[in-house]
């Protein structure tokens, strides 16, 4: 009976990783691709607004996720559904900055040096963000052990601005609300 309630328990986990993070995922690549249809079609202004009202959507959905939510059925927190949560967030918010930085860069309110091909700049972005979010990681140096250095200088003015909001972001709502979920209760513990 035990053994069966750790069997399913790691398959809920398991399953659960993919299910969050890969769903996460998925609204991540949706806001990538909305912007890549509305700027290929010249209309900045409204990819400027879809990647605002996207983020504002992204950061209330995140906040309803509750640590009941990612329980299994004894009440115990399954710890790969939260990090496939967490990483899948965390991934939404590379490519909100990411398209947030590509509209603003497109309507020449922020400046990028340009790739080799300008039209793969929102790619190098989304790179660049999921750079800076690895490197969030305090002395584990993922970046520089995988001999990683960031595609876009996104360091000053309107960049670096941009920068500490996601930078902002992802401290606040990721490591707080993995904080949360992953504390353990103090009636339990």
């Amino acid at each position: 009976r035990r053994a069966l309630r750790a069997l399913r328990d790691l398959g809920l986990n398991v399953f659960g990783f993919f299910v969050m993070f890969g769903g996460a995922a998925l609204l991540g690549v949706g806001v990538r691709t909305g912007m890549e249809k509305l700027v290929g079609r010249g209309h900045l202004w409204p990819a400027l607004i879809f990647v605002l009202v996207a983020a504002g959507a992204w950061g209330t959905l995140f906040g309803l996720i509750r640590k009941k939510h990612l329980m299994n059925p004894e009440g115990k927190v399954l710890p790969l559904s939260a990090v496939g949560f967490l990483l899948g967030a965390a991934a939404v918010w590379v490519y909100i900055f990411a398209g947030l930085s590509y509209a603003l860069m497109r309507l020449g309110l922020v400046e990028y040096a340009m790739p080799p091909r300008p039209e793969d700049l929102l790619f190098h972005l989304t790179d660049a963000y999921s750079w800076h979010f690895l490197d969030l990681f305090p002395g584990v140096g993922i970046t520089s052990a995988l001999g990683w250095r960031c595609p876009v200088d996104l360091q000053g003015g309107g960049r670096g601005v941009l920068l500490v909001l996601f930078r902002v972001a992802v401290l606040y709502q990721i490591f707080a609300k993995g904080r949360e979920i992953l504390k353990r209760d103090e009636a339990k513990a």
